[in-house]
């Protein structure tokens, strides 16, 4: 598991939800067992880490800020005031 480094019952997990427009691509994929799989639900992983009192990997932390990096720049964000990226 890519969370916690269980070698059991692994599955597939978007480090960013794909309702945030992440999407499948396969930087945002990652092996995860059942039960952080189904801790983590639709959250985004930084979040879920902060939520659980931890802190992710820092391969994982550098994964996911490339990939958050890379969403940002495609669909025009990074020139968004920070106030309307509420929306």
């Amino acid at each position: 598991c890519a969370y916690c480094g269980s070698t059991e019952a692994l599955s597939l997990d978007h480090l960013l939800p794909r309702a945030r427009g992440a999407g499948d691509r396969p930087e945002n994929i990652v092996l995860a067992c059942r039960s952080c799989n189904s801790a983590k639900r639709d959250r985004d992983m930084v979040g879920w880490f902060v939520s659980r009192g931890g802190f992710p990997p820092l391969m994982l932390l550098r994964r996911y800020l490339k990939l958050a990096y890379a969403i940002s720049e495609e669909n025009g964000w990074l020139d968004l005031p920070i106030t309307e990226l509420d929306r």
